[in-house]
């Protein structure tokens, strides 16, 4: 069942080529433990199969993990920005997105390169993103964008970009940081 990410034709028959019926539980069945192959795709930005999965297999773009992670979450969360905007394309949506941590799509913005930042938080909100949700720590896409920055550009871009999103910057964490 090992495949090479970069043989899509042979990765497509695979998740298809089941036997009658089956095709859906092969491509949603739960692999390594937690992630399908619709998040696994997702994560390693393969386009094609998540598109297929979407168009041909009708699986569930909101699908989650054992973890409670959606495509569009892993796509955040690797900062593929071109996975994201496909997902949210095709109808994905951020309210529905989240790890067992609590942490939703805008905690993990910074993630991003940094001329993608702003039009992914505004698109996040735009379909169903909460700007200040809070994780289980209590910390908001504010706070997790000013404490785990990938770098000093990127924070200062999501900080920003979720301030003008009205973000509240007066949200305490569990920490009682502001």
């Amino acid at each position: 069942e090992q495949q090479a990410m970069d043989d899509i034709p042979s990765l497509s028959a695979f998740i298809c080529g089941s036997p009658s019926g089956s095709t859906r539980t092969r491509a949603t069945r739960v692999y390594g433990g937690k992630l399908t192959w619709l998040h696994f795709a997702a994560s390693l930005d393969v386009l094609e199969l998540v598109e297929l999965m979407i168009d041909q297999l009708r699986i569930d773009i909101d699908m989650k993990d054992s973890d409670g992670r959606t495509a569009l979450f892993c796509a955040t969360l690797s900062g593929n920005s071109v996975m994201a905007n496909f997902l949210l394309d095709r109808g994905a949506r951020a309210s529905v997105a989240h790890d067992h941590l609590g942490n939703t799509c805008l905690h993990f913005v910074t993630s991003f390169d940094r001329d993608s930042i702003t039009g992914i938080v505004r698109r996040l909100v735009e379909n169903g993103g909460y700007v200040n949700a809070q994780n289980l720590k209590q910390e908001t896409p504010l706070h997790t964008a000013l404490k785990y920055p990938i770098s000093a550009a990127s924070s200062l871009i999501a900080v920003q970009a979720l301030l003008n999103l009205h973000a509240d910057p007066w949200i305490p964490d569990v920490d009682g940081d502001m």
